[in-house]
């Protein structure tokens, strides 16, 4: 057998083969194209599972929260898809701005030293700092000021931590959970919660903090948004606008009383 011939032949019928693969590719329907596209964006999205009600794992280890339910509904209405990856709340500004994830829902205020590192979308909830007491201390303390060489007890990395640590003479105990938190309350290791009312509203509706009230001294008006990075406007309006669409359609004030009513 000629060798040469037999090579040249096999090379041949090969590119004849590649040919007519990447012609039927050419010829692909237009249904059969849409098909092999990625149907719906995916958004990673980072939070904090260790704050209720915003967002928490519940007896089945399920994500679950008002946060989760409010995203969810977004990423329905506006056609994407969200992928949840769990942080410490402290970390959620790190994730964002080396685009680990492409947003963060966590419970999240919208305060001007974040907003130097990072953007939000518009505000979706409004809440506030409250100081939660002991009831037999209610009539001890009645304001921040009473607070003046006692400890209070704060989520660490959040708002109501930086809030705190700008008191004078008041020494401030984090902790990585928010369950630690009200569990080192309940043991006396601070005389006050500093916190979302929200959430100190849950606390004691639930069990945690059974004993705990809330003084009427708001220490501040808060704002929570959905966290991005720097002038991402792609994925800020996608959210805004698939935020409008759940409270035109009724979703959102159902979420609402889901989780606040």
């Amino acid at each position: 057998m000629n060798i040469r011939k037999f090579l040249f032949g096999t090379l041949f019928s090969a590119g004849l083969a590649l040919y007519a693969g990447l012609c039927q590719a050419i010829a692909l329907s237009d249904d059969e194209v849409a098909f092999s596209k990625p149907d719906r964006l995916t958004l990673l999205v980072g939070t904090d599972p260790t704050y209720p009600p915003y967002e928490f794992k519940d007896e089945n280890d399920h994500l679950v929260g008002f946060d989760i339910d409010l995203i969810n509904a977004m990423a329905e209405a506006g056609g994407f898809s969200v992928e949840f990856h769990l942080y410490n709340y402290r970390d959620l500004i790190d994730a964002i701005k080396s685009f680990k994830i492409d947003a963060a829902i966590s419970g999240l205020a919208i305060t001007k030293e974040r907003l130097a590192e990072v953007d939000f979308s518009d505000a979706y909830y409004d809440d506030g700092i409250c100081i939660m007491v002991h009831y037999l201390q209610e009539g001890k303390i009645h304001s921040s000021a009473d607070l003046v060489d006692r400890t209070v007890c704060v989520h660490d990395g959040s708002f109501s931590q930086e809030l705190a640590q700008g008191m004078l003479r008041v020494t401030v105990k984090s902790y990585p959970s928010l369950r630690d938190v009200f569990k080192a309350f309940d043991h006396n290791e601070c005389v006050a919660v500093i916190e979302d009312k929200s959430v100190v509203l849950y606390a004691v509706k639930t069990g945690w903090s059974p004993d705990g009230v809330i003084l009427d001294d708001m220490l501040t008006r808060s704002q929570n948004g959905i966290m991005v990075a720097k002038n991402n406007q792609q994925i800020t309006k996608l959210l805004q606008e698939s935020f409008e669409t759940i409270k035109k359609n009724g979703t959102y004030q159902t979420i609402i009383e889901r989780w606040f009513r």
